[in-house]
């Protein structure tokens, strides 16, 4: 296994979506994050600058720094956390770290003794899990707050108090879940954020009727292993699915509809606008995958494809596989290749959807690093003169990113 030095782990977090702002703010006055944590952890509440906490203690009143963050929902991190940690006590070894801080999150969501109340009983804004941000170790989180934020349906939890966030960085999902992997049920969680984490199961949205937007970034912990099953049994508000990897993830909506993708009966996504898939082109059976998904997904508008193979296919999808994609003919208007590499089945996949789509206002190329000039060129011109269902399509290409390969 490979070990992850602190440069890793500094690049890695440089690369993660920013995290909300766990500190609190008054007027220009500022309580960092870090301070916030500390107070939780040596006296359970948030007091904030000595003077000022001393002087309301006097008076009897609950200080302005207190209110402040008991009114706002709650944005649990565990980076400030480890860092506030180690800062009361750089002896500690990183075991020991680790299980304080896990106690610390447990104390904030439940309260430190059995039936006492939370220390913030209002709404929770973002839950974010970063491992690696207190390195050594990169398993930071304990499975005993882990399973408040995880509830099975009939169990008390945090389901009810979790409002827009849940963001996995790193994470075991199996290891710090269940055998089975991440299961949710929450009635008011909007984004579901995971990057970076591993697992064995796979990923169950039971009920989170609310959720808006699924970012995928999870992978079988073993590599050649079995993919892994994310199955959405209640997300009829699913507008955003993003970071699909075809190799390694299993998609099934359990509805009484029908409909098969991996060998799994799914159902039309309703809402959902936005897909952005990994896929090896150059495997026949992903592209076909990929469109027995697009059948079911009825109004999407945005379609982004990232190539993660290096092998140009010499054959494109036939155009008439296409005809009967309710998406792809009445509803996409942006259609964006990732790692484009001006192959064949590109190309040619690219025109099929012109051909058709009758809303479609853009496609973008983002060019692999291999592609030279000329090619993307000779490709923009390809896609620029053949024939088109919408007289509104613009071919336009974007500066390469980092290659997936």
């Amino acid at each position: 296994m490979q070990i992850r030095t602190p440069e890793m782990v500094a690049r890695a977090i440089r690369m993660l979506p920013p995290a909300q702002d766990a500190g609190i703010e008054l007027g220009e006055e500022r309580y960092n994050a870090e301070e916030v944590s500390m107070d939780l952890l040596l006296h359970g509440r948030v007091l904030g600058p000595r003077e000022e906490a001393e002087k309301a203690e006097a008076a009897g009143v609950v200080g302005r720094w207190e209110e402040a963050w008991k009114n706002a929902p709650l944005v649990i991190q565990d980076a400030p956390i480890v860092k506030a940690i180690t800062a009361l006590a750089p002896e500690l070894a990183a075991d020991v770290v680790e299980k304080v801080s896990s106690e610390a999150i447990w104390h904030i969501l439940d309260g430190e003794e059995e039936g006492e109340p939370p220390v913030h009983q209002g709404l929770v804004g973002c839950v974010r899990i970063e491992a690696p941000s207190g390195c050594p170790p990169p398993d930071v989180v304990g499975g005993r707050w882990m399973e408040r934020i995880t509830a099975v349906r009939g169990e008390d939890g945090l389901r009810e108090r979790i409002t827009p966030v849940l963001e996995l960085g790193y994470c075991r999902l199996t290891q710090q879940c269940r055998p089975e992997g991440l299961t949710l049920v929450s009635s008011s969680l909007v984004c579901l954020d995971m990057w970076s984490c591993t697992a064995l199961g796979g990923v169950s949205l039971q009920y989170t009727p609310k959720l808006q937007l699924l970012c995928a970034g999870v992978r079988p912990q073993d590599r050649g292993g079995a993919r892994i099953n994310i199955e959405i049994r209640t997300a009829g508000a699913l507008r955003g699915l993003d970071g699909l990897v075809l190799p390694w993830h299993e998609l099934s909506y359990i509805t009484p509809y029908q409909g098969r993708l991996e060998g799994r009966r799914i159902a039309p996504l309703p809402f959902l606008t936005s897909l952005r898939v990994c896929l090896k082109m150059a495997d026949i059976h992903q592209m076909i995958d990929l469109l027995d998904l697009l059948r079911h997904l009825p109004h999407l508008g945005q379609l982004i494809l990232l190539r993660i193979d290096g092998t140009d296919p010499t054959e494109a999808i036939p155009s008439e596989r296409l005809s009967n994609i309710p998406s792809i003919t009445s509803s996409l208007q942006v259609l964006a290749l990732h790692n484009f590499r001006g192959g064949v089945a590109e190309i040619g996949f690219a025109k099929s959807i012109i051909f058709k789509a009758c809303q479609l206002k853009t496609v973008e190329l983002q060019p692999h690093p291999v592609l030279t000039p000329q090619a993307l060129s000779e490709a923009i011109t390809h896609l620029t003169v053949c024939s088109r269902a919408s007289q509104q399509v613009h071919v336009a290409f974007a500066l390469p990113q980092h290659a997936s390969d």
